[in-house]
């Protein structure tokens, strides 16, 4: 997307939990500290997600949703993940 803001589209269907699930792994992978020239760097993630076609329909639609989610986490919390629900 651009800096350092990535997105990552997935195919199929899943449930709550399983997105959840997937999330939770993501962000701990991320969160793994790793070694460069002897020092330990350690990074985390803010995700925001969206999914089709309940936030959206339009891939415009579905990367703004996703942004306001990734937000969202940022201003509650550090390296979550959240949803941002439709707008009404």
């Amino acid at each position: 997307m651009g800096g350092d803001e990535y997105l990552i589209l997935l195919q199929g269907s899943f449930t709550t939990d399983g997105l959840s699930e997937l999330l939770s792994k993501l962000s701990l992978s991320i969160g793994e500290p790793i070694l460069v020239e002897g020092k330990k760097l350690e990074v985390g993630a803010s995700i925001g997600y969206s999914l089709y076609p309940r936030d959206g329909t339009t891939a415009e639609q579905l990367v703004n949703q996703a942004d306001h989610a990734m937000y969202h986490v940022k201003a509650i919390q550090r390296d979550g993940h959240t949803r941002q629900l439709p707008y009404n």
